[in-house]
């Protein structure tokens, strides 16, 4: 079963639309949605949640539509916002009881694990807590009532490099519980680079692919090139095009190469990812 099916699926929102949106997300899996801002990860995500309607197509999560089925899979969603869902006067003690009260699941031995973990004070108001810890009581709220599947919008950024590498280690244990997913939307390609099996580049309300982290790594390569061996190169295979001061850096698809003979090294997920949000 996938955490996540989505198909056909079309919604309009003003000037804006999503477009015949397909994804699956395999169960036990990380996926990383990419894209500009106002490319329609947001809006995907609210459409996953629930919250926005699909105008036509069908979202099946964790087995259920989600919509028929929505007190159901809430119950099993982490949600994580790029900003706080929580009163800044509120503290660890009242966000306890609350989601006890909320949630059949929750878990309230495992969020007073995470709390002493993270070192935040069970009676400190949230408002006197940093940005990172923040984004550590969103992450641990979400996973302790239970949840099966985290959707997370932005939740590194403005974080500092440590913080986020925690936040990183985070996930990973979740997932290495049985049937745990993740959908993520980040900016931070580094980030999305340690944790993602799949990737998700959506632009202008449709998806451009989705491919498996690690295939993206072995398809795409880096050449540096001089203009006359550039000439050479088939352009269907030229991802993108950097002219630098002494030569042209290419990010090139070399299944494309036609057995052309040229000097590449291993790119990254973020020189990839980037020049293709570009384009």
């Amino acid at each position: 079963m996938n955490a996540i099916e989505i198909k056909d699926v079309n919604k309009t929102l003003g000037q804006f639309s999503m477009k015949d949106i397909n994804l699956n997300l395999p169960t036990g899996c990380i996926m990383g949605l990419v894209g500009k801002n106002g490319a329609g990860k947001t809006t995907l995500i609210k459409l996953i949640l629930g919250i926005a309607k699909a105008d036509s197509g069908t979202i099946t999560v964790l087995g259920c539509d989600n919509r028929k089925h929505f007190k159901y899979t809430k119950q099993y969603i982490g949600y994580v916002p790029d900003s706080g869902i929580f009163d800044e006067n509120y503290t660890l003690i009242k966000i306890n009881k609350l989601m006890g009260g909320i949630y059949r699941e929750w878990n309230e031995p495992l969020f007073l694990e995470y709390a002493k973990k993270f070192h935040l004070s069970l009676d400190q108001k949230i408002k006197e807590f940093s940005k990172g810890m923040k984004a550590k009581l969103s992450i641990m709220t979400a996973i302790c009532h239970g949840a099966k599947l985290l959707i997370m919008d932005e939740p590194t950024t403005g974080l500092d490099p440590v913080a986020r590498d925690e936040i990183v280690n985070i996930l990973f244990e979740f997932t290495r519980e049985e049937d745990c997913s993740v959908l993520i939307s980040s900016h931070i390609v580094s980030d999305l680079e340690k944790l993602c099996d799949y990737i998700c580049l959506i632009d202008n309300g449709q998806i451009q692919f989705i491919e498996e982290k690690d295939e993206i790594l072995e398809k795409y390569v880096l050449c540096n090139c001089t203009t006359e061996q550039y000439n050479d190169i088939p352009k269907e295979a030229v991802i993108s095009v950097e002219n630098t001061n002494y030569s042209l850096k290419l990010i090139l698809d070399k299944s494309k190469l036609n057995g052309i003979d040229l000097e590449t090294e291993k790119t990254t997920l973020e020189d990839v990812l980037i020049h293709m949000i570009k384009e």
